[in-house]
C-alpha cells in the first residue's frame, strides 16, 4: 500500500527534487529525487496536453537535459527552437508535482532510513496522489 503523507515543502537542491512532509503516523519524512528532463511541449491539435490559451501540444521527445538556458543557446546566441518549443515554465519542484498530480496529500512506497532532521528518509520512491485527509491543525 505505501506510507501516506501530507506535502509540506517541494524545492530543488543541487538538482535534486525534494520534498517534506508529514506522514499519517506523525511521523516527519523527506522524499529525495533524481534530477529530471525539462519537459518541453510543441503545438499539436491533437495533442494530449492544452496551453493556457487552448492551444493542443505534445511533448517533445526525451532529451533537453536540466533547465539550462545557456546550454540551450547556440553559439550566435539565439535560443533553439525558440518559436516552435515551449516549456513549462515552472520550476523543476513545482513541473515535477505538476505531471504526478500532486496537490497536497502523497502516497511513498519505497525503502526509507532515519534522517538527520526528519523521522524518514526516501530515496528515489514511486510517488502518487492520495485522497486521504490528514488531521491539520494551525497555528500563528
Amino acid at each position: 500500500m505505501g506510507d501516506r503523507g501530507y506535502l509540506v515543502h517541494a524545492w530543488t537542491h543541487r538538482g535534486q527534487i525534494r520534498l517534506a512532509g508529514r506522514l499519517e503516523n506523525g511521523e516527519s519524512f523527506a522524499a529525495i529525487f533524481p534530477p529530471r528532463e525539462v519537459r518541453q511541449f510543441e503545438p499539436d491539435p491533437a495533442g494530449a496536453w492544452e496551453s493556457f490559451q487552448g492551444e493542443g501540444l505534445r511533448t517533445v521527445g526525451e532529451g533537453g537535459g536540466p533547465r539550462n538556458d545557456a546550454a540551450s543557446r547556440s553559439d550566435t546566441g539565439s535560443r533553439s527552437d525558440a518559436v516552435s518549443r515551449r516549456d513549462t515554465g515552472l520550476g523543476p519542484a513545482q513541473e515535477f508535482l505538476l505531471f504526478h498530480s500532486i496537490r497536497g496529500t502523497v502516497t511513498l512506497r519505497g525503502e526509507s532510513r532515519p534522517g538527520r532532521r526528519v523521522s524518514r528518509v526516501f530515496t528515489d520512491p514511486e510517488i502518487a496522489p492520495s485522497d486521504h485527509r490528514p488531521g491539520v491543525v494551525w497555528a500563528a
